[in-house]
């Protein structure tokens, strides 16, 4: 299954917890001025983003850039595959997952820098 969460999960110490023991967890990350692009051409992205949403003085890329700040060490710590998306299509990124799925279930956990743990 894919579980998409809201970016604040990572926030408490029990849901990363969670995360960690509920399988492979995944982080798509991009650039900040890729990230704010996306936020910005959504349109339901208001209302599923209470952390950018909810202040419009502080709907801005300096405060996208402060909570990627603070999240951004938790992230890395729940994933065992980190990808960056900034300049791949889709597909690209899949067939990245996929075999990282492929050579986790094989046995083989390497690192690097888009190969996770």
């Amino acid at each position: 299954a894919v579980i998409a969460t809201g970016g604040g999960v990572v926030l408490r110490e029990a849901n990363r917890q969670r995360l960690r023991e509920a399988g492979a967890v995944v982080w798509l990350t991009a650039d900040l001025e890729t990230l704010w692009r996306r936020v910005k051409d959504d349109p339901s992205s208001r209302d599923r983003r209470p952390a950018l949403g909810t202040n419009p003085a502080g709907d801005s890329p300096a405060t996208m850039a402060a909570l990627l700040q603070r999240r951004e060490p938790l992230y890395r710590e729940v994933a065992g595959l980190t990808v960056d998306t900034t300049s791949r299509d889709p597909q690209d990124i899949a067939d990245t997952i996929l075999a990282w799925m492929s050579a986790r279930q094989g046995g083989n956990n390497a690192t690097g820098a888009e190969t996770g743990r």
